[in-house]
């Protein structure tokens, strides 16, 4: 590179090429036979967000589905008068900001989104579960399973502990790296969660969503019955079985100051020991940021692009002319 080199293959393939170039923890890469360039800590403190997914029943058709979002009253709506469900945004309703009991600051640390829909009705939202698994958790109706109308709560705590790390399976750039973000690890992150889920009970109980009857789940989840239902050790239970990856992946290539053995990267996103290399992706954020990674990839991008602009006009020779 007559310049430099900018990395931005993401919080997991950032890692996984630095790893494979030479970059990265000594005994790691040794035990592939890979030679160092930089004994770094790459692929350490890898995080990201889960969530807790809670379907509800409603005894209204407000519920988002397919057939009715492709009927052709649907597109006459859309194509007339801009409205409908294809004017929606994926049938997410809103999403409330919620304080904790952890919490001790005025700062929200869990959020709660609401869909107007449940997953099953959509192949792309399964969430990985068993056969089984879907079944038990369809919304229940007058005892009997409803998969038609329903609701559908995300409950995801925004300030995680728990850290991972991110390693490599061979030298073969094409065999997927390990990563084990260590979800639910530290305790704060499950007790954020089962508040977060008591929250929900107490929103099932407003004026607003008794007026659809809307109710939580009543049936215990087989594989938490030996708790008592909807005590602390059942939602816990629920939490470790039920929870998902929020793919809100950071880390592996942390950012810090020159005398931070943690990092990877310097303030300006020089990869530490290597000439004229740099990392531009959420993989440098030293710790995960509360809402989605899109706007703070946008606004890092930015700021890296400001540095790298000011480094080359530094280089070059400037002259005023008198005036």
């Amino acid at each position: 590179a007559s310049k430099e080199v900018i990395l931005s293959a993401g919080p997991i393939h950032s890692p996984h090429i630095l790893m494979l170039s030479g970059v990265g923890p000594r005994n790691h890469l040794q035990d592939h036979k890979i030679q160092v360039h930089a004994d770094l800590p790459v692929g350490s403190f890898i995080q990201d967000h889960m969530i807790l997914p809670i379907r509800g029943s409603i005894n209204e058709t407000l519920t988002l589905t397919y057939p009715r979002s492709t009927s052709v009253l649907a597109k006459l709506r859309y194509n007339l008068l801009g409205g409908g469900p294809l004017s929606s945004n994926g049938a997410i309703v809103g999403h409330s900001l919620v304080e904790t009991k952890l919490n001790k600051s005025s700062e929200a640390d869990t959020m709660i989104s609401f869909l107007a829909t449940i997953p099953e009705l959509w192949s792309a939202m399964d969430y990985g579960y068993d056969g089984n698994t879907k079944k038990e958790l369809l919304p229940v109706r007058n005892g009997r399973p409803n998969s038609t109308e329903g609701v559908t709560f995300l409950v995801q705590p925004l300030n995680i502990k728990s850290s991972g790390t991110l390693r490599i399976r061979s030298t073969n750039p094409f065999d997927p790296p390990d990563v084990d973000p260590r979800y639910l690890e530290h305790a704060d992150d499950v007790t954020n969660v089962i508040q977060g889920v008591k929250y929900y009970f107490k929103l099932m109980k407003t004026r607003a969503f008794a007026r659809v009857q809307a109710r939580p789940p009543f049936l215990p989840f087989s594989k938490c019955s030996n708790h008592k239902l909807n005590s602390d050790s059942y939602l816990e239970c629920l939490v470790r079985h039920l929870a998902v990856p929020g793919s809100n992946l950071i880390g592996g290539c942390k950012m810090g100051s020159m005398k931070d053995n943690s990092s990877v990267v310097d303030l300006k996103l020089r990869v530490k020991g290597v000439e004229r290399l740099r990392v531009v992706d959420s993989s440098v954020m030293p710790t995960l940021v509360s809402p989605d990674l899109i706007a703070p990839s946008i606004m890092l991008a930015e700021k890296a692009a400001d540095i790298i602009k000011s480094g080359q006009v530094s280089k070059k020779k400037i002259t005023k002319k008198p005036r």
